[in-house]
């Protein structure tokens, strides 16, 4: 049954998989998701990444992605997919575009808005 969750929601990603929907921003490179935080309010979704984050709009900083969340599906999906992904020890590459609203531990830090999972 997990395993078959794990599918699912990887085949879900497929509408979160794509470009960007305008040419700001940067792309991640491959890499693996070393840790996954969501705070307990769900406003936030943290990811530790294994390449040095790319920082295309200056955030103040950059040591981690951040998802600004809110109450939508799109936010909720977003959760899975990263989810599984860091559970399937799958490849993974974000598309960076702007900073954080708010300054999560401190600073703003760049945002990423589309996921690609790999093998």
């Amino acid at each position: 049954m997990r395993k078959l969750f794990l599918i699912t929601v990887l085949v879900a990603a497929g509408s979160l998989s794509g470009a960007a929907a305008d040419d700001d921003g940067d792309g991640s490179n491959w890499g693996k998701i070393k840790e996954v935080y969501v705070d307990a309010a769900g406003t936030v979704l943290r990811v530790d990444f294994s390449r040095t984050p790319v920082n295309p709009s200056k955030c103040e900083g950059a040591d981690f992605y951040i998802r600004e969340l809110d109450n939508s599906p799109a936010s909720d999906r977003f959760v899975k997919t990263v989810v599984a992904a860091h559970l399937a020890n799958r490849k993974v590459k974000f598309w960076i575009n702007g900073c954080s609203k708010h300054r999560w531990w401190g600073k703003t830090q760049p945002q990423f808005i589309d996921m690609y999972i790999g093998d």
